[in-house]
């Protein structure tokens, strides 16, 4: 809900209805494409019900569709291997769930 919207249709709408300025077909043609836009000529300021408006799409759906098969078409599959590259074997470890590999020496330092 735009409450900045609401507060000013509610306070400040009224006043430009009283007197009404007459104005040129370009410049009533701009009004109207920038109430448009704004979503301005709506009937209802609060609407208590359960499905949004519907949104007002300001970019043509054409352009929208190119961008996102550009996009689709310049990035390159990831191919995952199955296989590891390369194993690092320590045939010395015990391999123990309980033994800590990894331990702090006496300088403070990872062993």
């Amino acid at each position: 809900m735009d409450f900045d919207y609401a507060h000013y249709m509610l306070t400040e709408g009224a006043k430009g209805k009283e007197n009404p300025v007459v104005c040129s077909p370009s410049r009533e043609a701009y009004r109207k494409l920038l109430a448009e836009s704004l979503n301005m000529n709506r009937t209802r300021i609060l609407a208590f019900k359960n499905k949004p408006p519907t949104p007002v799409d300001l970019i043509p759906h054409e352009i929208t569709l190119s961008t996102h098969q550009q996009d689709r078409t310049a990035k390159p599959r990831r191919i995952i291997p199955q296989t590891s590259e390369r194993t690092l074997d320590a045939p010395d470890l015990v391999d123990d769930y309980y033994l800590n590999l990894l331990d702090w020496g006496s300088a403070n330092v990872l062993a």
